[in-house]
């Protein structure tokens, strides 16, 4: 890790050169404090950036941060609230701006950052109740500018069965269904009561039925808290799902839910099926670009089409707009190839490759063009 400057440390301060760490990096370990036991313990320690004073409570974002966000008018902050996966549910199990240590970003911190950047997005923990949902709100409410928006979308990619959530929706949906809640047993655990064990490793059609139910549901009611938070105007209502899938139209007409959408959200993303393909790890760059130039971003640009034809084609939802939450390119090794380092090695080349600017402006631009 790094190490202390000595002859720059004085009492109640020390300086740590990070750079000179092999990961850019250091680590602080308190071996002993108070060895007398008269209340003199170590307590109220920061790590400022050279020319920083002591915040006191108060965080500084870094004004390089700032800069690097100024482009941007809305910020989504779905890794900053751990959303995948994410075990809380009241709002004391989430991070509060008293705690000594934030693994997620407190609510009155994203309405900071909210107020020096744009608007906010925020992604709602699935296990959130109502009282949690009510409390954030209000955090939100009391911290951010009135001239900000907030996005309210709930978790996360609740279809993907990668993320906890996809398993943890179906469990909280299942037993709300009358007409499904004997297939939902019909799992890893037939017959015992507990609904949807083992989905979606063990997959089943019931429980991928109640989480889409659910999870439509469940945006209505946490739009409808926020409402109450903010105000209407100040709440965008924002249902996530599947690109280029009827997963829309399930989402969007089960009780009428689209009367409530203001946005659907999907992820265009360009290049993932190259990480299916085990000989792509052999393939040249010229071989990468020309894949994702002449396949996939075509594909991506066809779900886009597809999905706005479902939104333009259908007057009950026609006041809701398209929107990406995600997107670009996906270059990652999938299944099998998770940790193929080849393959991982040649993916990273072509994102540092010049050409990779070329389709990230076309992509960008034939986005903008549909609206997006």
């Amino acid at each position: 890790g790094g190490q202390k400057d000595a002859t720059a440390a004085r009492p109640g301060m020390d300086i740590v050169n990070v750079a000179s760490g092999k990961n850019d990096n250091f680590v602080l370990k308190i071996v002993a404090t108070d060895p007398n036991r008269n209340g003199r313990y170590i307590k109220n320690i920061q790590v400022l950036l050279p020319g920083f004073a002591s915040h006191k409570g108060s965080v500084q974002f870094h004004p390089d941060f700032l800069k690097s966000l100024q482009p941007y008018a809305l910020v989504r902050f779905m890794d900053a609230m751990g959303t995948n996966g994410a075990q809380f549910k009241e709002y004391d199990d989430y991070a509060q701006v008293s705690d000594a240590f934030w693994p997620t970003m407190p609510a009155e911190k994203i309405a900071e950052l909210g107020n020096a950047i744009g608007d906010v997005w925020v992604t709602m923990p699935h296990q959130f109740s109502d009282a949690a949902v009510s409390q954030f709100a209000q955090a939100l409410a009391g911290s951010l500018s009135s001239n900000r928006k907030v996005y309210v979308e709930y978790s996360n990619e609740v279809w993907n069965s990668g993320f906890k959530q996809s398993g943890g929706v179906a469990q909280m949906g299942c037993p709300k269904y009358n007409d499904l809640k004997s297939q939902c047993d019909q799992d890893t655990g037939p017959g015992n009561g507990s609904l949807c064990e083992g989905h979606p490793g063990k997959w089943i059609p019931a429980c991928r039925s109640a989480a889409e139910r659910y999870f439509s549901e469940r945006s209505v009611e946490l739009w409808n808290i926020f409402d109450s938070a903010l105000g209407r105007s100040r709440v965008v209502h924002v249902m996530a799902s599947q690109v280029g899938t009827g997963l829309h139209k399930s989402l969007l007409d089960w009780n009428n839910a689209y009367q409530k959408t203001d946005m659907l959200a999907v992820a265009p993303y360009v290049g993932g099926e190259i990480g299916r393909n085990n000989a792509a790890a052999t393939w040249p760059l010229d071989r990468i670009f020309t894949e994702l130039n002449a396949v996939s971003l075509p594909a991506a640009f066809a779900m886009v089409d597809k999905d706005l034809g479902t939104l333009r084609g259908n007057p009950n939802y026609a006041h809701i707009e398209l929107v990406a939450y995600e997107g670009g390119q996906h270059l990652a090794g999938i299944g099998g190839n998770r940790d193929n380092t080849t393959m991982t090695s040649l993916f990273q080349s072509a994102n540092r490759d010049p050409r990779m600017k070329t389709l990230y402006t076309q992509y960008l631009n034939g986005l903008k063009s549909r609206g997006l």
